[in-house]
């Protein structure tokens, strides 16, 4: 820690910061994670001059869209500037834990420890690099907290307003930053001498931020129902309702290992400074210590849980084969991960030892002398750790970053206040984890990056070099949900991809799919260990799409498919549903058959795409059916411009079993281009079919078409 000596430390942080940009090179104008949704409001105020909300996003987030929308006015409209106004935040949020830790503590350069950790803090570091929420909103309730803590030290109109004005800019990022007004309201009520123009001078804060919330929320409910997911009280009253006992504590291991393991450096380097009377004498300590890691070890089968975290490295990389977890490297294995849980366990436990429990420690917040507003401004770090752990424990959602404002004040709040140095050892092997910390955020952001230019890249080249349009590609979570390339599809590791996926008949993975056939690999430009990496671009015949020599298609509900609800045929690109129901209890060929029973009234059911007009489709299904009721049908459009169902048209007839036939030609009606095709037992009587054919002839203006 020489070098602070030289020069001052806010310097060093700049310079840092710029070395950072310097090796991670945030330029690309494509979106990372989440911030896709955020982009969507920034362009609606550069464009139009008004905010149209996007439908994804659950927090308040106008605060953080002008901002953006400022710097895309002066600078361009693109995700690189959006990432620079981030990487600002990320810079003012450093500086401004490093003042606020000046202001509680003596010892400057544990300070400056703290600093480094919070900045190259794996989540911190890399969410720098995309235009989320997280580091705009640690920003903003980190200067709320400065310039409050100023005033309470030396009452001064300039830093409350400040104060004040962070708190809205917060609040109206994200809803949880009504915790930092409401601290400030809590310490005035507490702080000595009382006085009813403290108190209210203590409220008004709080009483602005609230009011800036509910107007922002009235605007939004006059005519955008696409924000829903914004009414927060509901979602947290709703999660206290439909959640137990048992999900609570799983979320409180959860969070305190996350702010064990991130808070390890810090905790190394001021261990021999934490204040407790012999430790070693203390059995009960030691007993206590030891019942809080088994708890955190038993209760932590989910950690570490997503969403930055990417394994062994940064992201997330979301594209059709991780996202199931294939493909994934750099990788360690779950037993490695699993191992983490008993360093970040033993300093949650230390941490959670250090809280100073004792009433003469509380006692003291209420007395006067020159160490009080120090004392209350603890005593406000206190109350956001606590506001914000209940938050975390029962809101709607949980994710890895959402730790990050926790991690910060819990770096704060055990900031010592004397000058006691660390032990050589103690300091030789926080500097080693710091330094672990900072290379794996470095790297890992970088390659982060890295894999996403080429990622683009390869879209890029897709789209404008071989004119495949958006829509016939599964490009990964942003890429579609960004060019809303579909509708959102059902969570199927089989089937499309759940974000906004119309076709995937080109598909980017970070590795081969069973069925896919690579058409380009691009390796990843980046940094060892994370330069294994590269871009496999895929493809495969689009799900139901055949061509006319393609046909019959045919099943014989003996193949199950690699998703075990549905038959394969003799087309890899045409699958059948059945849902579970294949039977071996009767059979017209083979082995299998399917049976529909109560509660499972449909099955060969499956979508043909490309239909044209004037199309002539045959298809034959045989049947056991003693009531005769169930039968085959043909349908557009969920039935309702087009439907058939046919039950009596048996054209043959074997050992009970009959054959089903439907003969239709495609109305001309324009976009009728694809229809479903299923069988229907609308009977509580057991029903079984077998040897479902498919056949297709083009019209004769299709004839023409094909001849040509």
């Amino acid at each position: 820690m020489g070098i602070i000596r030289k020069i001052t430390f806010p310097g060093l942080l700049l310079l840092l910061w710029i070395l950072s940009i310097a090796v991670v090179n945030p330029v690309g104008d494509f979106p990372l994670n989440d911030d896709w949704a955020f982009a969507e409001g920034v362009y609606s105020i550069v464009q139009t001059g008004a905010l149209i909300p996007s439908d994804w996003p659950a927090m308040t987030l106008v605060a953080q869209l002008y901002w953006g929308a400022l710097f895309c006015k002066v600078f361009g409209l693109s995700f690189t500037v959006l990432r620079w106004c981030t990487l600002l935040s990320s810079l003012v949020g450093a500086i401004s834990f490093y003042l606020l830790g000046c202001e509680i503590s003596k010892r400057r350069s544990v300070v400056a420890f703290a600093s480094l950790v919070l900045f190259f803090n794996p989540l911190f570091f890399s969410l720098s690099f995309t235009f989320m929420t997280d580091v705009h909103f640690l920003s903003a309730i980190l200067l709320a907290f400065l310039f409050f803590s100023r005033d309470i030290k030396s009452p001064n109109i300039g830093y409350w307003l400040l104060g004040t004005f962070f708190s809205i800019v917060a609040t109206l990022i994200r809803q949880p930053g009504l915790m930092i007004p409401l601290t400030f309201a809590i310490v005035s009520l507490i702080a000595r001498p009382w006085s009813t123009r403290k108190i209210v001078k203590g409220n008004i804060p709080l009483l602005l931020s609230l009011i800036s919330y509910l107007i922002y929320m009235r605007w939004l409910n006059a005519g955008n129902e696409a924000v829903q997911t914004v009414h927060i009280m509901d979602h947290l009253i709703r999660g206290i309702l439909q959640n137990d006992l048992a999900y609570f504590l799983e979320r409180t291991v959860l969070i305190l290992l996350y702010v064990g393991l991130f808070t390890l450096p810090f905790v190394l380097y001021t261990l021999p400074a934490i204040s407790w009377s012999g430790l070693k004498r203390n059995s009960l300590k030691v007993s206590l210590g030891l019942a809080i890691i088994l708890i955190l070890y038993l209760g932590s089968s989910s950690f570490p849980f997503g969403n930055v975290f990417y394994n062994l490295g940064l992201g997330p990389k979301i594209l059709k084969d991780t996202y199931w977890g294939s493909n994934i490297h750099p990788e360690l294995a779950n037993e490695s991960w699993q191992a983490l849980i008993f360093p970040s366990g033993l300093i949650t436990a230390i941490l959670l030892l250090g809280l100073p429990l004792r009433r003469g420690v509380w006692k003291q917040l209420f007395a006067n002398g020159p160490l009080q507003a120090e004392r209350l401004i603890r005593f406000g770090i206190f109350l956001v750790l606590l506001i914000y752990t209940g938050f975390l424990i029962i809101g709607p959602y949980l994710f890895d970053r959402y730790t990050l404002p926790l991690i910060a004040f819990a770096l704060l709040f055990f900031l010592p206040f004397t000058k006691r140095f660390p032990q050589k050892a103690a300091k030789w092997m926080a500097s080693v984890s710091l330094l672990i910390y900072l290379l794996f955020s470095l790297l890992g952001t970088q390659h982060y990056l890295s894999w996403n230019r080429t990622r683009w890249q390869a879209l890029e080249e897709l789209m404008t070099k071989q004119g495949i349009d958006a829509s016939r590609i599964d490009g990964g979570f942003e890429f579609n949900t960004w060019l809303k390339t579909g509708p959102y599809n059902k969570e199927d590791r089989y089937g499309k991809s759940w974000w906004r996926v119309a076709e995937d008949e080109y598909v980017l993975g970070l590795g081969r799919i069973p069925d896919f056939e690579v058409k380009q690999i691009l390796p990843v430009k980046a940094v060892w260990p994370f330069d294994q990496d590269s871009i496999f671009v895929l493809w495969h015949k689009v799900e139901g799409l055949a061509l006319y020599e393609d046909y019959p298609i045919r099943c014989d509900a003996e193949k199950i498919a690699p998703d075990p609800h549905y038959f394969s045929s003799n087309l890899p690109q045409i699958r059948f549903h059945h849902d579970l129901s294949q039977s071996n209890e009767k059979a017209h060929r083979g082995q299998y058959s399917m049976a529909l029973t109560e509660g499972k009234e449909y099955g060969f059911s499956t979508t043909l795409k490309d239909i044209r007009p004037g199309d002539e489709l045959r298809i034959r299904v045989w049947r056991w059916d003693e009531t005769k009721s169930a039968g085959l049908a043909i349908s557009n459009q969920g039935g309702k411009s087009f439907y058939i169902f046919e039950k009596a048209n048996v054209i043959q007839e074997e050992d009970g079993w009959q054959q089903l036939e439907i003969l239709v030609k495609i109305p001309t009606d324009p976009g009728f281009d694809q229809v479903g095709i299923y069988v229907w037992n609308p009977v509580k009587v057991d029903t079984w079919f077998d040897d479902l054919e498919i056949d297709r002839k083009p019209g004769t203006a299709n004839k023409e078409v094909e001849n040509e």
